[in-house]
């Protein structure tokens, strides 16, 4: 049988930050980082068009968390910030973008 959670996120019910779970202090916590569309604009891109792909995430997840959130992840294992970093928050810049170059 189908549950709630099993249903897909519709393109309009995405949010436009990108969150993440971690413990701090014994107790999972989720963080959302800033709107990614405070930053993902032309300037950042251009500035950031010819950087690797690790290069760019850092210096755009650096421009979205604050300097608490920050120092989690800098805390993370380098498993736990590939499950739970890295690859999500690929996958959602490109979503981003590419919800932006079709609008």
């Amino acid at each position: 049988p189908r549950r709630p959670q099993d249903r897909q996120t519709k393109a309009s019910e995405k949010p436009d930050h990108f969150h993440f779970s971690a413990k701090v202090d014994g107790k999972q916590v989720t963080h959302h980082l800033k709107p990614t569309e405070l930053v993902l604009a032309p300037g950042f891109m251009r500035r950031t068009r010819r950087m690797d792909d690790v290069d760019a995430m850092f210096t755009f997840l650096e421009e979205l968390a604050t300097d608490e959130q920050l120092a989690i992840i800098d805390k993370m294992t380098r498993q736990e910030f590939n499950d739970v970093i890295a690859k999500p928050f690929m996958r959602h810049i490109k979503e981003d973008m590419g919800e932006a170059e079709a609008s």
